[in-house]
């Protein structure tokens, strides 16, 4: 339940961060960017349903069927990532620190919440898998992804942290960006 609320926050937050972006990014940006966020969250809720709950009873035999979605998951991030840094970059650079520090402020908080909500949910997820063959780090099989973690590393936990924390570095860059530039400005008028 934990990476669904996140995941609610996350886009409330991209949406409130584009909403006047359409006219000024273009149509096609925009709808990438739509339609990439919708296609993630559309696979990590795939990858949710084919993981498997630990019933402690025995072992399942019948492989890892996630792995059918990663394929499709990973272009999809690296295609939503790279839009987002792009539009965020160039919708930014040239507003006032002001601006900038409010957003900056913004992506911060629920990167602060994202982390403290992963930690909590990863702690939750692992327990039943305690003294199992199946735990990621203690387990026999070795393996970190398997048929009952698959929805611990990638979640929309994980998806919201990581779309935040570029957020916020792309923001902490044009932020020195703006300095620099302020300084500059400053140093040519004396």
């Amino acid at each position: 339940m934990l990476p669904y609320l996140y995941i609610v926050l996350l886009v409330v937050f991209i949406f409130f961060v584009i909403h006047n972006m359409e006219r000024r990014i273009g149509g096609i940006k925009f709808l990438i960017i739509i339609a990439s966020l919708f296609l993630n969250i559309l696979s990590l809720i795939i990858l949710d349903i084919l993981t498997l709950e630990n019933n402690r009873e025995g072992m399942s035999g019948n492989g890892n069927p996630a792995i059918l979605v990663y394929p499709f998951f990973l272009p999809l991030l690296l295609i939503f990532l790279c839009t987002w840094v792009v539009i965020i970059y160039k919708d930014f650079s040239p507003k006032s620190l002001s601006k900038v520090n409010k957003y900056l402020l913004a992506g911060l908080s629920l990167l602060i919440v994202g982390v403290i909500f992963g930690a909590t949910f990863m702690n939750n997820a692992l327990k039943p898998l305690e003294n199992t063959p199946y735990h990621p780090f203690k387990g026999e099989y070795g393996s970190v992804i398997n048929i009952y973690t698959n929805a611990i590393f990638f979640n929309g936990i994980t998806f919201g942290v990581l779309v935040l924390a570029l957020f916020v570095g792309i923001l902490l860059w044009v932020k020195m960006l703006v300095l620099a530039r302020n300084t500059k400005v400053r140093n040519k008028n004396v």
